[in-house]
């Protein structure tokens, strides 16, 4: 669907229909409010405590409750609730890719990304170690918009924030839990949270085991074959392993101490994928009069035969896995009252990963790629070995509040950050073609000549405040946000030998300006004008050597304006929420072969053209009657690339003719990939009750999304989609029983592709959705 709307006469529209307002639900504790139907939502997305309808940003989130009747698992769940997110977990969570508001990026891969995820304020710095599942979670926010003045850290389009359980000071409390489902889901939960000090000191552990064999049949002969690590006869399987210990301490009613220890095991299989090559294509430019390059149309809903229409099924080299990581974090707070104005907080976090994958390259596994032409008499199976790496980074946080008794709130703090990334993986890496003996792909296999070997180390400090002054009888409230970035990455690096190192230096002051109007009680109307900075850096050497040009890739910059209003309307229980928003996006990070590359040479980051966002979220939630609650998000967007801006990847590898898109890689005016135009969302939940020890509910979860065009030629399309999910449940004094059903109606899509253009060859690689998941849940509470 597309959107042609003036975002200026809708912004002033939607801003005076007082039945509406943003998107809302973040950063979130639930508490009753008596003049409510609803419940009322506590937030700290400006790290201070407020309801959520008072809070003049774009937020969604997910409460303890909401996850567990949503049958919210994973990232990709939550971006199906939540108007204007979406996300992909490319190769089975290897390069996860949450979108905000259309703005997606060229290259999945690189270090930063648009979207920051952070755990309880840590920030994750690779995407293969950003989709940390539903465990034991408090809530999961999303907050909308550049959020680089309070979150930092490449907070470009909007940041995720996992907000883990504490431990309860009050008294001895803890859980189990058994999930069974079809294709082998055993899932094992508990936690336990024991007061060593009643009132004073308590501490928590957590576990978590998830396994599951999958769900497309993979039709390789060899897939039974055993390999460890590696993929068998069904796809999309992992093994999932959480562990964590917190502590909470409150040695005074004015002084706050908390410590936690997470670690978070994952292996994923490969999932069911295909692969087009050349030769597959339908039209298009072409190289030398041969085949043509382009691929035009929706992606096929079925893997093929080489060149024809026969269906193959799902052919995944065994020795093919998504993921093998583990992360860690550790992170420590204390927080003082000093007055009752004046209050300062301290956290110092540590969080450490490392990640390993194998992903099979030929077009078919059984015939392998013929090397003979490289002087290797051999067909041989290629697999691209990456992600393989990781990463250590510590981070400090200083922070000062202060109220005044006339409402003036002013917060300032203090941020450092140092660590290292590690990007060892390999991307043309060749094995024997398949035997009934196979070895498995780790990394003592790769070769240290031709492994990637990009180190980066990174130092930043930034000051950051955020400034309010109430007016007109506190009905008005203007705040201004900052934050002062000073940046040094050490890039370059070969076996982490910094003599070797070139430096990359950028400081950058990314702003919020904010004024909100409450019109009474319970509608508010709100301006938001903020700007978001995405890091830049230094590409990688390569065997040809770097033109100058190419040697450095700046920062992109986007400015956000948003206007909405939020609004609890029919005695509380009524909540509208809506918001439009205009994003101006410049010096576009993309991805490029760099002039001398080779076969192999990985693409290198530029910075070429801008983009222009708008679109409109809105967010309603509707207590029909105490039994009944409904609840509904819509998503209209339009994002898409400015005159000028140029694609110099499909230009050098000849994949437009002028007919379907322009020979010069001009894609001005073409829509920004991997996202839709229209995203919306339908629940509905029944809670009864059979006496009054024993409560039931029913609840019916429907989303969907219109197609994506899978690259910024605008050619090949990713089809639309709509899932059912279906939940019900029985819970007594201190127990539950629940059936649950993902997928109901059992569709069959293509969710993402990665698109892989070059001179020398043109992939793209298709990626099915999970099918129809049907289990049961229990747990028992003490």
């Amino acid at each position: 669907m597309s959107i042609t709307f003036k975002v200026t006469a809708l912004s002033l529209a939607i801003a005076s229909v007082m039945s509406s307002s943003v998107v809302s639900q973040a950063n979130a504790q639930e508490v009753t409010n008596d003049e409510s139907g609803l419940e009322v939502i506590m937030v700290t997305s400006r790290k201070a405590v407020e309801s959520i309808q008072d809070v003049p940003l774009a937020i969604s989130a997910f409460s303890a409750e909401d996850i567990a009747k949503r049958s919210i698992e994973e990232l990709e769940d939550v971006a199906m609730s939540t108007p204007g997110l979406s996300f992909e977990d490319y190769s089975n969570g290897g390069y996860g890719t949450p979108i905000i508001r259309g703005a997606s990026q060229f290259s999945v891969d690189q270090l930063e990304q648009n979207v920051s995820t952070f755990v309880d304020g840590v920030y994750i710095p690779r995407n293969y170690a950003l989709d940390l599942g539903a465990m034991d979670m408090e809530r999961i926010e999303v907050v909308k918009g550049p959020q680089g003045a309070l979150y930092g850290a490449n907070s470009f389009m909007g940041a995720i924030n996992y907000i883990t359980s504490k431990a309860d000071l009050g008294g001895l409390t803890g859980e189990v839990g058994l999930v069974v489902g079809d294709g082998g889901r055993r899932d094992i939960t508990g936690n336990i949270s024991v007061p060593i000090i009643e009132d004073k000191l308590a501490v928590k552990f957590n576990f978590t085991n998830s396994d599951y064999d999958g769900d497309w049949t993979n039709s390789h002969p060899a897939a039974q074959a055993g390999v460890s690590p590696g993929t068998d006869d069904s796809l999309g399987g992992w093994d999932k392993k959480t562990y964590s210990i917190s502590l909470v301490a409150k040695p005074t009613e004015t002084v706050d101490i908390e410590m936690a220890y997470h670690s978070f095991d994952s292996f994923t299989e490969g999932k069911a994928q295909s692969r087009l090559e050349i030769g597959d294509y339908n039209c298009g430019g072409s190289l030398f009069g041969g085949p043509v390059r382009g691929y035009c149309g929706e992606l096929p809903d079925t893997p093929l035969e080489f060149g024809t229409d026969t269906e193959t099924g799902f052919l995944i080299d065994p020795r093919t896995y998504a993921l093998d990581s583990e992360t860690e974090i550790f992170r420590a707070s204390i927080s003082a009252e000093l007055t009752n104005n004046f209050s300062v907080s301290y956290q110092f976090a540590n969080i450490q990963g490392e990640t390993m994958s194998a992903g099979i390259s030929d077009r078919s596994p059984l015939t392998g790629t013929d090397l003979t032409p490289f002087g290797i008499p051999a067909f041989l199976n290629a697999f691209t070995v990456l992600p393989v790496g990781g990463f250590d980074y510590d981070s400090h946080e200083l922070r000062a509040e202060y109220t005044a008794d006339n409402g003036v709130y002013a917060m300032f703090g203090v941020y450092s950050s140092d660590g290292e990334d590690r990007d060892t993986g390999q991307t043309g890496y060749y094995a024997p073609l398949y035997t009934d003996n196979l070895d498995p792909i780790t990394e003592d296999s790769l070769d240290p000549d031709s492994r990637n070997n990009n180190i980066t180390i990174t130092e930043a400090t930034a000051l950051f405040g955020r400034v309010a002054v109430p007016l007109m009888d506190d009905k008005l409230v203007l705040a201004v946000e900052g934050r002062y970035t000073d940046e040094t990455k050490k890039q370059n690096i070969t076996y982490i030998d910094e003599s070797t190192a070139d430096d990359y230096e950028d400081s950058y002051f990314t702003p919020r300006f904010t004024a909100d109007y409450s019109i009474n009680k319970n509608q508010l109307v709100y301006f938001s004008a903020a700007q978001g900075v995405k890091s830049g850096g230094l590409n990688p050497e390569i065997s040809g050597g770097l033109e100058d040009s190419e040697k450095v890739y700046q920062a992109d910059e986007n400015t956000t304006y948003e206007i909405g209003s939020k609004n609890t309307i029919l005695d509380g229980d009524l909540r509208i929420n809506a918001a439009v928003y205009y994003i101006d996006w410049t010096e576009l990070q993309v991805s490029q072969a760099a002039i001398n590359g080779g076969f192999f040479t990985t693409s290198i980051v530029g910075n070429l053209g801008s983009a222009t966002s708008k679109g409109l979220e809105m967010d309603v939630t509707y207590a029909l009657t105490d039994a009944i609650t409904v609840n509904a998000g819509l998503a209209l967007n339009n994002a898409k690339y400015d005159d000028g801006t140029i694609s110099q990847r499909l230009a050098r590898a000849a994949i437009c003719d002028d007919i379907v898109c322009a020979a010069n890689g001009d894609i001005g005016g073409n829509s920004l990939p991997r996202s839709s135009d229209t995203q919306w969302n339908i629940g509905a939940q029944y809670d009864g009750e059979f006496n009054d020890n024993l409560e039931y509910f029913v609840r019916a979860d429907l989303t969907g999304q219109s197609e994506q065009y899978m690259s910024e030629a605008n050619i090949a399309t990713l089809p639309s989609r709509r899932l059912l999910n279906l939940r019900g449940g029985v819970t007594g004094e201190n127990w539950s029983a629940e059936l649950w059903v993902k997928n109901a109606t059992d569709e069959e899509y293509v969710s993402n592709a990665f698109y892989i253009p070059s001179a020398f060859f043109v992939s793209i690689v298709p990626t099915w959705g999970n099918q129809r998941r049907i289990g049961v849940s229990a747990e028992y509470r003490f």
